[in-house]
């Protein structure tokens, strides 16, 4: 088999609190008995997870925290793929990264971390995230 990575964003805080924006490249490597009688796959990343669910941004969420202001640090570390829709997060050293389906973003802002604002940019429409809390 090829080499294989994949790519994400984390979002993190820096000892001042601020927020930012890195993108993480992960190795996958072959393996053999992941699920026989199927041929290999490749793996990789593997971190301990504690639950996963499905999240529906409302249309327009997040607006007006935009617009006024508030930052809110992630509860827990957790990763977040968008399923259907758009969202845009923000980080508060002025940074914004756009998402839609596919995308995964690595939320590491915990507080005392200022944190992020994320808005649906849809009026119509929630976006629908699937999350694993770490």
């Amino acid at each position: 088999m090829l080499p294989i990575s994949h790519t994400y964003t984390s979002i993190y805080a820096t000892p001042d609190n601020e927020t930012h924006f890195r993108t993480v490249r992960v190795q996958l490597h072959p393996v053999e008995n992941f699920a026989v009688p199927a041929q290999p796959v490749c793996i990789g990343g593997s971190q301990v997870s504690s639950k996963a669910f499905f999240l529906a941004f409302p249309p327009k969420w997040g607006e007006s925290d935009l617009k006024y202001g508030i930052w809110h640090p992630t509860p827990v570390r957790q990763f977040g793929t968008v399923l259907r829709g758009r969202v845009i997060t923000y980080a508060t050293d002025g940074a914004t990264l756009g998402m839609g389906p596919g995308d995964t973003l690595l939320m590491e802002d915990l507080a005392p971390a200022k944190g992020h604002i994320t808005i649906n940019v849809s009026a119509n429409e929630p976006c629908i995230v699937q999350i694993v809390q770490l």
